[in-house]
């Protein structure tokens, strides 16, 4: 079985050494993109939005090209090792990922059970609503996976959250 680990930034360093994943997503406010780690080595995708739900005046919101590129490196990946969705806080933005990805992977998984165990590994888990419904419509799944999400709810407010691993 795949694992996608998320994580907030503070905990980045610590959970690649102690995962080993090689391939990253990491997702940043605009201007605030990191470097990439030197153990990333197979594939990375950086990228820069605000963990906003909706366009809002002065924001920059995710958009369809984010999501098809989170989606596209999901599709890529092996599955090997693991797969690391890492934003600012691990609560919004790499949530978001991490379903989208497990979601991309496997069309007829029931939803609402991915998104329980999504929150019984988090109860913080606050995915992006904006990248799970583009990424809904770009996937063809007729509202499943936001009608999951929207199931779940808002994740109990937290400074940050605490990596784990979501098994897809």
């Amino acid at each position: 079985m795949s694992v996608i680990v998320v994580s907030p930034l503070s905990e980045l360093d610590k959970v690649i050494a102690q995962t080993g994943a090689r391939t990253m997503v990491s997702l940043a406010g605009p201007g605030k993109s990191i470097t990439q780690p030197i153990a990333i080595d197979r594939e990375w995708l950086a990228l820069e939005f605000n963990d906003i739900p909706g366009p809002l005046a002065g924001y920059i919101a995710p958009s369809r090209k984010d999501v098809s590129q989170i989606i596209e490196l999901g599709r890529r990946w092996s599955g090997e090792e693991p797969l690391l969705c890492q934003c600012w806080l691990g609560v919004s933005r790499s949530t978001a990922s991490a379903l989208m990805i497990a979601a991309a992977r496997n069309f007829d998984q029931d939803f609402d059970e991915l998104t329980s165990r999504l929150r019984s590994l988090s109860p913080t888990a606050t995915p992006n609503p904006m990248m799970i419904r583009l990424a809904d419509k770009q996937l063809n799944l007729n509202g499943r996976l936001t009608k999951a999400v929207q199931a779940i709810g808002r994740g109990v407010n937290c400074m940050q959250g605490e990596p784990f691993t979501l098994k897809v």
